[in-house]
């Protein structure tokens, strides 16, 4: 029962605030930004407070909408002011703070929509506990330039997995970075501050891993006439090719294609050369012409 009135105020809430601003109505979000809010006045310690937590609710509600609201406005998301300019300002942020994981985000095509979008519209309430989302909105809205702020917060959320996110792919920082691992705020902010502050320095870069250099050309020389004798063009210095006798032919294993070519070898290009004649002394002194034992 109580959960229901709950959840009818919340609806009308939202209700009056679309009717009151046709410009932009209401948005999915919005419930997440108003939750936090009403759980502070409906869990008040004094009872008269908790009775009209519905009406203060609505009142911080659409003070704090007046100053988010170009963030939900769907004409101004391409514009400076709007969402996509807000995700530019912390992508520049970063650079400046960290360009080395910068620079690392860069070479993986991972782009601040993919992850800060949901981070920068609902203020971080999805992003931790409610009990974190209280402390960091205190800290947040205690804050003069608070959005400056918010952004300096995005940056240490990064900064925070540094490491991880330098090692890993473009699916792995994806995953990481949409469901936040659970860290203690106090440490985020206390980054955010030395961001801000300009105390933080990045770790230095860390050495360019060099491809191992490829084989000399003296032995790809080798490795391809050995197959230019097998009559069979080279597809890759480090393919296995087995080859087995059968009667007059031989057969091609081809691992990489799992098919058999049939190929014939000639006489002069076999593998091993024809056995040579030597000459055997019997005990009377006698020559005697044949194979030797082991040919």
């Amino acid at each position: 029962m109580g959960d229901t009135l709950h959840y009818e105020a919340l609806k009308r809430i939202l209700f009056i605030y679309a009717k009151l601003n046709p410009g932009i109505r209401y948005v999915q979000g919005m419930n997440e930004i108003l939750g936090p809010l009403y759980y502070i006045f409906a869990t008040d310690p004094i009872e008269d407070y908790r009775d009209n937590a519905e009406a203060d609710t609505f009142f911080c509600f659409t003070n704090l909408m007046s100053e988010i609201r170009d963030n939900f406005c769907k004409t101004l998301d391409k514009s400076v002011i709007g969402i996509t300019g807000l995700m530019a300002k912390l992508n520049g942020l970063l650079k400046v703070k960290d360009f080395e994981l910068w620079e690392n985000f860069e070479s993986k095509s991972l782009n601040p929509q993919f992850y800060s979008f949901r981070w920068l519209t609902l203020l971080l309430s999805q992003e931790f506990e409610l009990p974190d989302v209280l402390r960091l909105w205190d800290s947040l809205f205690a804050d003069p330039m608070r959005f400056d702020f918010l952004l300096f917060v995005c940056c240490a959320m990064l900064v925070c997995l540094r490491d991880t996110l330098l090692d890993g792919s473009f699916a792995d920082n994806l995953k990481l970075l949409q469901s936040y691992p659970l860290q203690d705020i106090h440490s985020i902010l206390s980054k955010a501050e030395e961001l801000r502050n300009e105390d933080y320095e990045p770790p230095p870069p860390r050495p360019k891993v060099v491809a191992p250099a490829l084989s000399s050309s003296r032995d790809q020389g080798t490795t391809s006439s050995f197959l230019h004798r097998l009559s069979i063009a080279p597809k890759s210095t480090e393919k296995k090719i087995h080859v087995v006798q059968h009667e007059e032919t031989y057969v091609r294993h081809d691992e990489e294609e799992e098919q058999e070519i049939v190929f014939s070898i000639p006489e002069d290009q076999g593998f091993l050369e024809p056995p040579k004649p030597f000459e055997e002394i019997d005990e009377e002194g006698e020559s005697h012409g044949g194979l030797h034992p082991l040919a």
